[in-house]
């Protein structure tokens, strides 16, 4: 799962981080700030990089949870020192990027350091898929 989650994290989300930083991978099922939250994991990347990997059960849910998300995201990665965060919604709703952008950017404000991807389930490394939060 090393492998697929390094490429991923290269590939897919498009981090150019070196090959030192994905020494240290910690990946924490369901994290505790997290919760009530559909966030299924939370990735800790040599200590420089926070990955927060969201399956809704629908778009609306998300919609709906996304600020609180970035609120978290961002107080876990400033608390811990990390130097970016990147929250993956992963969701088959094609129309999902161009609704949750300006929702994440209002959340977010001018944080150059918070990012959001939308990615289709396909692309989640397998070892990281979860069945959606109800």
């Amino acid at each position: 799962m090393r492998a697929e989650l390094i490429a991923f994290v290269r590939g897919t989300l498009g981090c150019g981080c070196p090959d030192e930083v994905f020494e240290n991978l910690r990946v924490e099922r369901r994290p505790e700030p997290f919760a009530g939250l559909p966030v299924d994991a939370l990735i800790r990347i040599g200590g420089r990089l926070v990955v927060a990997l969201c399956s809704p059960t629908d778009r609306h849910q998300i919609e709906a949870a996304l600020a609180r998300i970035v609120t978290v995201g961002v107080t876990t990665r400033d608390a811990e020192g990390f130097n970016r965060l990147r929250i993956v919604v992963v969701t088959a709703d094609d129309d999902a990027g161009p609704v949750l952008a300006p929702l994440f950017a209002n959340a977010t404000g001018r944080d150059e350091r918070a990012f959001l991807h939308v990615v289709a389930p396909s692309a989640v490394p397998t070892g990281l898929r979860a069945r959606p939060h109800g």
